[in-house]
């Protein structure tokens, strides 16, 4: 559901998509700990090598590798904190946007990193947070709902 809502309906809304599988990964790394984040990164990722990816597991490493590092965080998780995991998508999103600029641009001999800071990562990383607080806020109620279904089971 994610990457259909990064695919399709998102980009018409700014021009610039928000990168909706990074909040996906944060919220499985912050609220579940590092394996699930990782697995959530490592799907996430693979679906889109599947689809967009030009380097077969380029996004899938950069994913797992963000949700392997938010997955530390889950040791102070708070459940009534919803600050910290808009910090960490924020965090992720301008990691994930360096990192790929260092992989598809600059080890190709284009130096212009001002250029793509101020027109893409910005702009994306502004659109990913603003997008990252309505939908962390329906992964948590979603979270916790499925929470006490477990206990409820038990």
């Amino acid at each position: 559901m994610g990457y259909l809502l990064q695919s399709t309906v998102l980009p018409q809304l700014a021009g610039v998509f928000p990168d909706v599988l990074i909040i996906l990964v944060v919220a499985a790394g912050y609220t579940r700990g590092q394996m699930a984040g990782m697995m959530t990164g490592l799907f996430s990722g693979l679906l889109l090598d599947c689809n967009v990816g030009s380097i077969v597991g380029l996004y899938a490493a950069f994913y797992l590798l963000i949700g392997y590092l938010i997955g530390f965080s889950n040791k102070v998780y708070d459940r009534d904190d919803y600050i910290m995991p808009i910090v960490f998508i924020g965090l992720s999103e301008f990691v994930y946007n360096n990192l790929y600029y260092v992989i598809n641009f600059l080890l190709r001999g284009r130096l212009d990193y001002g250029y793509y800071l101020g027109r893409i990562m910005l702009p994306r990383t502004i659109y990913t947070l603003a997008v990252g607080i309505v939908l962390y806020k329906f992964y948590h109620s979603i979270h916790h709902f499925l929470l006490r279904l477990e206990q409820k089971e038990e």
